[in-house]
């Protein structure tokens, strides 16, 4: 069991970056819960939705370089929802990697009654390659009520997944675990019933080195310990009251962990505090705090730091606050996370506000609990839910949805990315309106030789990788020009990279 968690939430401040933006408008109603990255290469989320803040129709995983150049795409759509069911909403959570696939956590609402009255809901995870091509899909679903997952982890062949079931008939809301066995395929979950009543769910769970599940509970001040039998080892609060300092300090939602070594794990999110510097008529303030929590999840030490934002609301008076987003930081190396955060400005319809917000980024240094630097980036148009992911040479990208006003008569939303180095300053510019085509090579089995579609409309590198993973050919191939000879390579499964990240495999037959 680790013995300490220390608990940290985010300050704004000054400084500016400059940002590299790419815009994916798959829709007029495109939007994204996040990016993710494995490598060089990065998994965007892409949903096209049926209207504006309405139920989604199609589900997409685009994978793009780290240069943002788009390699391939894929609508999960089919694998979601495989009957073709009405009324369906799937919105997925989170995308988790091993060393031969990505997993991917899709909440599927469904908005037809059953007999009792009561909406159906269930969670699917699907497994694809890393060619973006289907391998496995899990189904998470009980005979009665819904189970609804948030978040989930992956270490070595075990997968978390947390969340909530929920039965609407009494209304009846337990904190929901599964897990999964990638080697066996053979699953188990468990409600957990020890906890009180006010706590309905889990999320942002994490498989910490000791071998213990450590999670959070959206929306309330705790943080939560499970050992591998799925039992609550610890429960607690992640700030407190101190009445002789005169400090209220707790947490105000989506507190996430960052593991930093077998003893000890970060754990971060938004906070309202308050105390005597507030001024009058102010209900709170957000603020960063560093809290240190022993094994069993009571705080021995916190420190506070200045304002960071207050809850406010738009110009049509519509109720906003600083958040962290759905995945609101990565790292590469635990000297240097990337965290963001910004006034969550777009939910409901408040397309009509065009209001323009402040997106605050935050680079730590988890080992020595300092920060390195933070900026902040005013954005023209209304963004919001904020996602970062960390690339190789210590950059990022940060995903984000926007309204455009300018561009579109009315309600609207677009992803975009940007394209950030170590110091926040510009790299390239791209710009992303539509899927990309995936790449196919014929004839496959293969003989003499292969050949590409779509064929390159630049100049490619490219190299030949064999079944032991072993570079047989490297070249280049001209614009236009799309096979290549084949016939001096021996029968056997090898793999054709591109430069611009795309890749297939083919066989060649003896």
């Amino acid at each position: 069991m680790f013995r300490y968690l220390i608990l940290f939430l985010i300050l704004p401040f000054l400084l500016c970056a400059q940002l590299d933006k790419l815009e994916i408008n798959r829709s007029k109603y495109t939007s994204s819960t996040g990016v993710w990255s494995r490598d060089t290469s990065l998994f965007v989320n892409v949903s096209k939705n049926q209207l504006f803040n309405t139920l989604a129709t199609e589900q997409w995983i685009f994978r793009l370089n780290d240069a943002l150049h788009l390699s391939d795409s894929i609508n999960l759509s089919a694998y979601i929802n495989p009957l073709g069911l009405t009324n369906q909403n799937p919105r997925l959570h989170q995308v988790c990697f091993n060393d031969s696939a990505l997993f991917c956590l899709v909440e599927l609402q469904d908005y037809n009654l059953d007999s009792l009255g009561c909406y159906l809901g269930r969670s699917i995870i699907l497994e694809l390659d890393y060619d973006l091509e289907f391998k496995a899909r899990y189904s998470v679903q009980l005979d009665s009520g819904e189970v609804l997952l948030y978040g989930m982890d992956l270490k070595k062949d075990t997968l978390i997944a947390t969340g909530m079931y929920r039965n609407c008939q009494p209304s009846y809301r337990k904190p929901f675990v599964y897990r999964l066995s990638l080697i066996t395929g053979s699953s188990e979950y468990q409600q957990i019933g020890s906890l009180p009543s006010s706590v309905s769910y889990f999320n942002n769970p994490k498989i910490v080195e000791a071998g213990y599940l450590a999670s959070a509970m959206r929306w309330t001040n705790r943080a939560l310990l499970l050992n591998r039998n799925l039992e609550v080892e610890a429960f607690g609060k992640a700030f407190w009251q101190n009445q002789s300092e005169g400090l209220l300090r707790n947490i105000r939602t989506d507190i996430d962990f960052v593991p930093v070594n077998r003893d000890s794990v970060i754990v971060f999110g938004t906070a309202h505090v308050l105390d005597d510097s507030i001024p009058m008529g102010l209900d709170e303030y957000h603020a960063l705090g560093i809290s240190l929590l022993d094994s069993n999840l009571n705080v021995g030490r916190i420190d506070t730091f200045p304002l960071a934002g207050f809850d406010g609301a738009t110009s049509f008076n519509l109720y906003s606050r600083p958040w962290p987003g759905f995945k609101p930081y990565d790292y590469r190396n635990l000297d240097s996370v990337l965290i963001t955060i910004s006034q969550h400005l777009i939910n409901y319809d408040n397309f009509q506000s065009q209001d323009s917000n402040t997106i605050y980024l935050y680079n730590y240094n988890a080992r020595k609990m300092e920060m390195n630097w933070i900026k902040t980036i005013k954005t023209n148009y209304t963004s919001s839910d904020h996602s970062v992911a960390a690339l190789p040479g210590n950059r990022w990208v940060l995903s984000f949805n926007e309204y455009n006003w300018d561009r579109y008569q009315g309600p609207n939303l677009s992803v975009h990315l940007w394209l950030l180095d170590q110091n926040g300053s510009i790299l390239n510019q791209e710009k992303l309106t539509t899927a990309a085509k995936s790449l196919e090579l014929y004839p496959n089995p293969a003989k003499s030789r292969v050949c590409l579609d779509p064929n390159p409309m630049t100049e490619q590198h490219y190299f030949i990788l064999n079944q032991q993973g072993q570079k047989v050919r490297a070249g280049l191939l001209r614009e236009g020009e799309k096979c290549l000879a084949v016939s001096d390579l021996g029968p056997g499964l090898y793999w054709l990279w591109l430069e611009n990240g795309r890749r297939k495999r083919f066989l060649i037959k003896g």
